[in-house]
C-alpha cells in the first residue's frame, strides 16, 4: 500500500492584543492511493473491480485549520489548535474497498501546548493533540459490518476500525553556542488499532506508540543555516484476538511497525 498526501496551508495571522495572536490557514490536499495483493476481499465488495491492482489513484481536498499564540509573561507561550476534517475527493479506482464508494477524508484533530524558557540557553516545551479517526467511515469503521451483509466500498461498509487517539509530546531546545542549537524530544501515542481489527491493518499496520527525535541548527554565517534531525520509533506489535473469521479461515493476524526518518534542510535569509 503506498499513501501519499500533500497539505498546502497559506496561514493569516493577526496580533490581536500585544502578545496574542490568531490565525487561520485554508487546508488544500492532493492525495494519492495504491494498493496490490488485496485481491481476496474482492469476493466481499459492492464493486469488485475496484478493490486493488489498480494503480494509483489521485484526488483532492480541503479543509481549515485555525490556531491561538499567547505569551505569558516573559518566559512562557501558550498555544491551541483546531483542524476541521478534510474532505476529500473520492478514490474512484478503490471505491470497492473504502466505504463510502472510495471516500478517504483525513480525520479532525485539536491540541493545545506550552513552552517554557528555562533559563538563557534552555526551553522547555509539551503539547497535547486529539486525532479523531472514528470520524472517517473507511478508517473508523470496524471490519463488522461485513458480517452484518454490508460489503467493501458501502456507505457504513468495513474500514480499518481505528479509534480516536491521543498524542503526547515532549521537548527541548537548548542553545549551546550563537552558531549551534540542540534539540530533543520524545512523543507518546495511543495505538489506534484494538486486537480484533488487525486483519485489514496488515495493509496499514500504523501501530507506533513511542518516538524519539534528535536534531541540531548550525549557523554557518551570519546569512546561512543547516539544520538535520533524526527520528525512530521502537518496535510495536499488535497481537490478534478474534481478528480473523472463520469464514476468512480463523487464526489470528498479528501486525507490527517501527519506523526511523531523517531529515536536512537549509535556509538562508535574504
Amino acid at each position: 500500500m503506498n499513501l501519499r498526501q500533500i497539505m498546502i496551508s497559506p496561514t493569516i495571522a493577526v496580533e490581536f492584543s500585544q502578545g496574542h495572536s490568531l490565525g487561520v490557514s485554508p487546508l488544500f490536499v492532493i492525495q494519492s492511493f495504491e494498493l496490490h495483493g488485496a485481491q481476496p476481499f474482492a469476493a466481499y465488495s459492492m464493486d469488485p473491480a475496484h478493490v486493488s491492482n489498480n494503480g494509483a489513484d489521485w484526488t483532492t481536498g480541503a479543509g481549515v485549520r485555525v490556531g491561538y499564540l499567547g505569551s505569558v509573561g516573559d518566559n512562557v507561550k501558550i498555544g491551541a489548535f483546531y483542524q476541521s476534517k478534510v474532505w476529500s475527493g473520492k478514490l474512484d479506482d478503490y471505491a470497492g474497498l473504502f466505504a463510502e464508494g472510495g471516500d478517504f477524508d483525513i480525520p479532525a484533530s485539536w491540541g493545545v501546548g506550552a513552552s517554557v524558557k528555562a533559563g538563557d540557553r534552555l526551553t522547555l516545551g509539551a503539547d497535547y493533540k486529539r486525532i479523531e479517526y472514528s470520524d472517517v467511515q473507511s478508517v473508523g469503521n470496524t471490519l463488522a459490518p461485513l458480517f452484518q451483509g454490508v460489503p467493501f466500498g458501502a456507505d457504513g461498509g468495513p474500514g480499518f476500525g481505528w479509534r480516536d487517539v491521543d498524542v503526547w509530546k515532549f521537548g527541548a531546545v537548548y542553545k549551546a553556542s550563537p552558531a549551534l542549537t540542540l534539540r530533543a524530544g520524545y512523543g507518546r501515542s495511543e495505538n489506534p488499532v484494538p486486537q480484533s481489527q488487525t486483519l485489514l491493518n496488515i495493509f496499514a499496520p500504523g501501530v507506533v506508540r513511542g518516538h524519539y527525535t534528535l536534531g541540531a541548527t548550525v549557523a554557518v554565517s551570519d546569512n546561512a543555516e543547516v539544520t538535520g534531525y533524526v527520528m525512530r520509533a521502537p518496535t510495536q506489535t499488535v497481537r490478534g484476538s478474534g481478528s480473523i473469521p472463520t469464514n476468512f479461515g480463523g487464526g489470528e493476524a498479528d501486525v507490527h511497525l517501527a519506523e526511523t526518518a531523517v531529515g536536512l534542510s537549509f535556509g538562508y535569509a535574504l
